[in-house]
């Protein structure tokens, strides 16, 4: 005895939808030409679905044409099935206005702080039924995109391999922010003789663990300026978290290098300041979004990556 899977392979998918427009057209003749084929290759399937149903599925009566009452059964049925079909295989544009899917995007937390927000914003207004969730970036953003658990990731622009594609978005300078206060705060460019004299807090786009294996020069530049300065020596606390770090800033001479953050760049009831590092000046970070092929072909991930590139472009976060 066949199993279900067996019987379901000899099925021609295509002789539903010939079933369908035979019932809609109830003619041969005018099917065939509905589906662009002759009138004896439409005498032929219809043959074949006689031959699958067990069942005349059409007859001959005064009235023309007129479907058995086996065929009427299976009308609505099979109209659903090609509709579900349709919708999972030939996807037409992405409409935001209706979609509810699930999003999640990796971004450093120096960046989300504003990032997220805005693209909310922006998504707020043209998919308002699309939810948006964002993590800090991890060592494991590249794993948590290939099993589809991340959507995009924006991270430091590097050669991640054929499976993965990069949308480069702009530089980051690397900067000395401190509270406005702190002895350094009235010395206009600061050399890095200077920061070894202060404790430094971690806060920055590239983690030790991810980053001394950067092909990048900017990137293996700043690496060895950290490492010839004993800069990481110098680090006394470290956090994913923007606010921690800011409020130990705030507190302490603690200093620490990151890439600059729009909100903290305007003037701001936050206390800090921040100071361009003289041997830092030509060193700039290359930031990329970052995606899976797998959701290359997807035309919800194409319309929400020109929506990531564009807020981060009206942020001005890089140059």
């Amino acid at each position: 005895m066949l199993t279900q899977e067996q019987q379901l392979a000899r099925i021609d998918l295509n002789l539903l939808n010939v079933l369908q427009v035979l019932l809609a057209e109830r003619n041969v003749s005018r099917a065939a030409e509905r589906l662009f084929i002759s009138q004896p290759a439409m005498s032929n399937k219809l043959q074949r679905l006689r031959d699958l149903l067990d069942d005349p599925v059409l007859v001959r009566t005064h009235q023309g044409l007129t479907p058995t009452a086996k065929a009427l059964q299976l009308q609505a049925p099979v109209a659903r099935i090609l509709a579900q079909v349709s919708a999972a295989l030939l996807q037409g544009a992405f409409d935001p206005a209706t979609s509810e899917a699930q999003i999640n995007i990796q971004v450093p937390d120096s960046l989300s702080v504003v990032m997220i927000p805005a693209l909310y914003q922006e998504l707020s207004r043209q998919a308002p039924q699309l939810r948006l969730t964002s993590d800090n970036t991890t060592a494991d953003h590249l794993h948590l995109l290939e099993s589809g658990r991340a959507d995009f990731s924006l991270y430091v622009n590097e050669d991640y391999g054929n499976d993965f594609l990069t949308w480069e978005l702009g530089t980051l300078p690397s900067l000395c922010w401190m509270r406005t206060d702190h002895p350094l705060a009235g010395i206009r460019e600061l050399s890095l003789a200077h920061i070894t004299a202060y404790p430094l807090a971690e806060l920055t786009l590239l983690r030790q663990d991810a980053a001394t294996q950067s092909s990048d020069p900017n990137v293996q530049r700043l690496l060895e300026l950290t490492r010839d300065y004993g800069l990481r020596d110098r680090q006394r606390v470290g956090s994913s978290q923007l606010l921690t770090l800011i409020g130990i800033i705030l507190a302490t001479d603690t200093l620490f290098l990151g890439a600059p953050n729009p909100y903290l760049l305007k003037p701001n009831p936050l206390g800090l300041c921040h100071r361009q590092i003289k041997e830092f000046a030509d060193v700039r970070i290359p930031i990329a979004l970052i995606q899976h092929r797998i959701t290359a072909n997807s035309s919800l991930h194409t319309w929400l990556r020109e929506r990531i590139v564009s807020t981060w472009q009206e942020l001005g976060i890089s140059a």
